[in-house]
């Protein structure tokens, strides 16, 4: 979950950054891993072993210091384990060897887990509010939305503690969502508030430059960043309404038509603004879950058609803000 416009939203973020401790909540009737990470273990992320297909949630539960992330089988829909132990579980993000990065605002970490759900590694993000992640697999980096802070925090290779904080708050006042986008050079595209208003569009280069890129008829406040899987557009959240837009790397949008509308309408949703994940699951066939918090539920949806949910994502779910697919 990020910054955003809308009230509630701005609630449960306030209380996700002011708010601090540890502690966790295990569901009843599913297997809890254990809340207390080992020390970080260095493992090889560029080798993928066989992986059971999950879908990670990450539920802030009955409120801070109680947050868990629930594990589903995927796509049967039911629940496998529980990982416990979090304050504020927020965004998530993945990498190619399918282990799971979930943000903690309030504690200021990025915990790494494997997709078994096994504690791998601790990124401290100390004075920041961290609120949404993206990771590159090569070369091997993780960025970090920090929110209100209007910074990203870079982690190169195996570390601990940011390689670098970047940030141009002329440009960004909120850094809420970031995506990588696949090409070279190293391109990190983000939302947030700044320079163009309410909604600001923008990509922040290898070397922490911020550019701003203009975009006309799209989102009116941050939503979530991420390309498609086999597109080279990006699709953007409207935090202000239930769709996501699809943006070229420069800012413009691609024609609406029958086969792929623009914007994709979630029809039902009560925000499609949290941390969605699209995933190809069949060759040229997509689907987009999105974390339903007013509705206790992940939805998916058939993407980019949109339309009514398909697939729910229900029990144990309190208040689920971020999800992510690890296979």
């Amino acid at each position: 979950m990020k910054i955003s416009t809308s009230a509630a939203y701005a609630l449960s973020v306030a209380a996700m950054i002011v708010l601090s401790g540890c502690g966790g909540s295990s569901q009843i009737g599913s297997p809890v891993i254990g809340s207390n990470p080992a020390p970080n273990q260095r493992i090889d992320r560029s080798r993928k072993p066989p992986l059971i297909p999950y879908l990670f949630v990450s539920d802030l539960g009955t409120g801070p210091g109680n947050g868990v992330v629930q594990v589903f089988n995927y796509p049967n829909n039911t629940l496998a384990f529980t990982i416990g132990g979090f304050n504020t579980p927020a965004g998530e993000c993945v990498d190619g060897a399918g282990n799971v990065y979930i943000v903690d605002t309030a504690n200021q970490v990025i915990q790494e887990y494997t997709n078994a759900g096994v504690f791998v590694h601790t990124l401290s993000d100390k004075g920041q509010s961290p609120v949404a992640c993206a990771v590159r697999q090569s070369p091997y980096r993780v960025a970090v939305a920090n929110g209100a802070s209007g910074s990203v925090s870079v982690y190169n290779g195996p570390v601990t503690t940011p390689t670098n904080i970047f940030s141009d708050l002329t440009k960004f006042t909120t850094v809420n969502y970031v995506g990588y986008h696949t090409g070279s050079p190293l391109r990190l595209f983000l939302d947030g508030n700044g320079m163009s208003g309410p909604f600001t569009f923008g990509r922040m280069s290898a070397g922490g430059v911020f550019t701003v890129i203009p975009v006309a008829g799209g989102p009116a406040a941050p939503g979530g960043v991420q390309q498609p899987p086999g597109k080279n557009y990006l699709a953007v959240g409207d935090a202000s309404s239930n769709m996501i837009y699809h943006i070229k790397t420069n800012g413009v949008l691609p024609a609406s038509t029958p086969n792929n509308p623009n914007p994709t309408v979630l029809t039902g949703s009560c925000n499609s603004f949290g941390d969605f994940y699209i995933d190809l699951i069949a060759t040229s066939q997509r689907v987009v879950i999105n974390p339903e918090t007013c509705l206790s539920v992940a939805n998916e949806y058939k993407y980019p058609a949109g339309g009514p949910p398909g697939q729910q994502y229900t029990s144990p779910l309190i208040s689920p803000v971020g999800v992510v697919v690890s296979k």
